[in-house]
């Protein structure tokens, strides 16, 4: 350990901010590997493993192993339901949950429909986990409701008005009349041609969501805009809005907006409570992207949206193929959902393979990996969004990833720019591209799975009630994202010869952190891991 510590404590001087900050993220991996040997000195493996742990370590197991069949059935249920459903209503075709004051989850019926539930033969009374597993590991989008009072209470108090509007009074005390916020502007190129009525589907040739022009304003001029917007429309029908086509024009979006970070370089609290503005809904799972970026970066995934009536974002699937949550504080929301393909998961363009839903205040949406869709801002709306990984898409992510270092090894090869041996520019540019790299996520994969493991192997030896993995469904929790996780740092360190001509893991490793030595030891530590992961998998025997 104290050789890895003196090659992190080098002289720096000369590395970019980027390097340094994964060398931050190396000493914590070396750190925990040594804590993790301690722990696996103690014992052969996780202790109380009794018949009904082996039952839950194998049904873990089998989860983890089956997760692309549990996808495909759930793109296959979704289908189902829009041949069911009359496609004339706007009842969703997918699951509404509400969340109860003791924090389980029941399944609802659709608005109109009270035969849904009739397709499940299961309870309808949900726990945190079984939510998981139904959405994030079978990734398909459902709407939640019953967070106003628990999660969000505070915004929702805060930043709605009585009459159920935005309460900009708030953000002027709070964020400022003065201080610059990021305005997309719709309907100037290259945005004007991005209607999705159109054959590109406002993508470009890569499939990328074409950007708009984006100005820095003033938070009074933006309110000014909102108010002027509103008076327009005012004597508009909502349930015109609802239903005529939504053209484009030169409308304003407040998007992308790091909130958070604005309000943490204030040294905002509420009214003096050290309590965040919000929490994330404890039925998502471990957000690898977000803990990674927090930690060793300035950047997250953490954004506010503030858009008038008509304010659109074009058809899209998220970045990096993560999942996102959309809660609207204030107004109303259309998604168009485009159902994933069978062959390459993408989500389809004819009318056959959509639907479309209308998010209503206090409500929130869950979007799966790599589902296309749109949203139309029916009223001014105002909602908080997260993008974010875990173990039950981080294959999704690692598939983005590849696709990017293609298309990034045409452009080097067409125009010459870039050495062969030049991996830290082709770490550049991929980050450059969508905010991540290989060597990133290396090290994110491998220090959850690190984590994961120390809480595994050390909890029986101590019982630590402030642990969350003492519980039978967080333990399955733990036991199939070890699983999950080991099976992607498998590819990517290991065996994907197919892409290793591209991918170039140690290359890349070596060149972000200026250290072949340290690349290596990476490898040794995700060795080690990989080990530990397979000695769980035995119990399941």
């Amino acid at each position: 350990m104290g050789t890895e510590s003196n090659i992190v404590h080098e002289d720096d001087s000369s590395l970019s901010s980027h390097s340094i900050q994964l060398r931050k993220a190396f000493q914590d991996c070396s750190d925990g590997i040594e804590r993790l040997r301690q722990a696996c000195t103690h014992g052969s493996g996780p202790p109380f493993f009794d018949g009904i742990t082996s039952e839950l370590v194998h049904s873990a197991w089998i989860a983890a192993e089956r997760y692309q069949d549990e996808r495909k059935d759930a793109i296959d249920d979704v289908r189902r339901r829009l041949h069911v459903f009359n496609r004339g209503d706007t009842a969703p075709v997918i699951d509404i949950i509400n969340v109860n004051d003791d924090g389980l989850l029941s399944l609802e019926a659709t608005r109109d429909r009270d035969a849904f539930l009739h397709h499940y033969n299961e309870a309808t009374q949900m726990k945190p986990h079984q939510f998981k597993l139904r959405y994030c590991t079978r990734n398909v989008p459902c709407i939640i409701r019953g967070l106003s009072e628990s999660d969000f209470s505070y915004v929702s108090s805060n930043w709605r008005s009585r009459n159920n509007h935005v309460n900009v009074e708030w953000f002027r005390k709070y964020v400022g009349d003065n201080t610059k916020v990021p305005v997309r502007i719709d309907g100037h190129e290259p945005c004007a041609n991005t209607s999705y009525k159109q054959s590109d589907n406002g993508l470009d040739s890569d499939g990328r969501a074409k950007e708009c022009e984006t100005i820095d304003t003033t938070l009074l001029e933006w309110i000014d805009y909102c108010h002027q917007n509103k008076q327009r429309s005012r004597h508009a029908e909502i349930k015109e809005l609802e239903r005529k086509p939504i053209e484009l024009g030169s409308t304003g979006y407040l998007k992308d907006w790091h909130l958070l970070q604005l309000l943490s370089s204030k040294q905002f609290s509420q009214c003096d409570d050290s309590s965040p503005l919000y929490s994330v809904p404890s039925i998502y799972e471990r957000d690898l992207l977000n803990n990674f970026l927090t930690r060793y970066t300035e950047g997250d995934y953490k954004f506010v949206y503030w858009g008038p009536h008509e304010s659109r974002t074009n058809l899209h699937s998220d970045v990096l193929h993560s999942f996102s949550w959309s809660y609207n504080v204030v107004g109303k929301k259309r998604w168009t959902f485009y159902v994933p393909g069978d062959n390459d998961g993408e989500g389809g363009t004819s009318d056959e393979e959509t639907f479309e839903l209308i998010q209503e205040t206090g409500e929130m949406i869950f979007v799966p990996s790599k589902w296309k869709h749109e949203v139309v801002n029916l009223v001014e709306t105002l909602s908080i969004n997260h993008n974010w990984i875990t173990s039950s898409n981080i294959d999704f992510t690692y598939d983005c990833l590849l696709t990017e270092i293609s298309s990034i090894e045409k452009e080097i090869k067409a125009w010459g720019i870039v050495s062969d041996d030049d991996y830290e520019a082709r770490e550049n540019m991929l980050r450059g591209c969508v905010g991540l790299d290989v060597s990133m996520l290396v090290l994110m994969v491998l220090l959850e799975l690190i984590e994961l493991l120390g809480a595994l192997f050390s909890v029986g030896d101590s019982p630590d009630p402030t642990l969350s993995f003492l519980g039978e469904d967080s333990l399955w929790e733990c036991f199939y994202s070890v699983f999950r996780l080991r099976s992607v740092l498998e590819d990517i360190l290991f065996t994907n010869p197919a892409q290793s001509d591209n991918v170039n893991v140690m290359q890349r490793l070596a060149a972000v952190l200026d250290s072949w030595e340290m690349a290596s030891q990476i490898t040794s530590h995700a060795e080690f891991c990989l080990e530990l992961s397979a000695r769980l998998q035995k119990l399941n025997l």
